[in-house]
């Protein structure tokens, strides 16, 4: 079985960015992005005032209409996402990067580290997830950033059992046997060619676990 090359990778990138839904797709996450990290750009209501129309419905001033302090519900919404968007982002990013590292620890080298970190993504599993955010929190404190991490903490298992199952697939590989016969350092061959064709079933479970942490957070 042959590596993937970078020009086919590279092809492949090119013709999935030309989609037009894909486009489509990228052009609403920057949206979010920048309503979550410059919301300023996207409205210059504000959010907290209160105007004497109560209950508009939606107008060219308020795109959302107002609530019944007459506060602009587009406003609310935009300057209201600014957390949620920044919450899920860690969340996210706790649950990919010690999930990915447990995976990949425990596919490549197996044995021993397999057993101990599988039984702890088992023990993760069997607690539900709302319990460990619970007990993190009360460790951590309440705030949004703690918050985060407790619910990126209980997508960990999910992360290393996706990993650790494209790793000891990759590891049968032709191309992975003929690298590591001619010498290639295990730090390389792991870190560059093993993780990028990783890759795509963790940015798929990853961009599920952000709307699932979403509704959680």
């Amino acid at each position: 079985m042959a590596r993937p090359g970078l020009a086919e990778a590279t092809g492949l990138a090119r013709r999935a960015l030309t989609r037009p839904f894909l486009q489509l797709s990228w052009a609403i996450a920057a949206l979010l992005l920048l309503a979550a990290f410059v919301p300023g750009r996207i409205t210059v209501n504000d959010p907290l005032f209160g105007e004497l129309d109560r209950l508009l419905p939606p107008v060219c001033d308020h795109l959302f209409g107002t609530d019944n302090f007459g506060r602009d519900l587009f406003a609310r919404v935009v300057f209201g996402a600014q957390e949620t968007v920044k919450a899920v982002i860690i969340a996210v990013l706790v649950g990919l990067l010690l999930g990915s590292t447990l995976g990949l620890v425990a596919g490549w080298y197996g044995g021993l580290a397999d057993d101990a970190i599988m039984r702890l993504v088992d023990v993760l599993l069997s607690v539900p997830t709302l319990m460990i955010a619970l007990a993190i929190i009360a460790v951590l404190g309440f705030g949004t950033v703690n918050l985060a991490i407790a619910v990126g903490i209980g997508s960990v298992a999910s992360f290393a059992r996706v990993m650790r199952g494209e790793i000891l697939r990759l590891r049968a590989a032709e191309w992975v046997e003929a690298s590591a016969f001619c010498g290639t350092a295990q730090w390389r061959l792991v870190l560059i060619r093993l993780l990028p064709n990783a890759f795509g079933p963790i940015a798929v479970l990853a961009t599920i676990e952000a709307g699932c942490r979403n509704e959680r957070v």
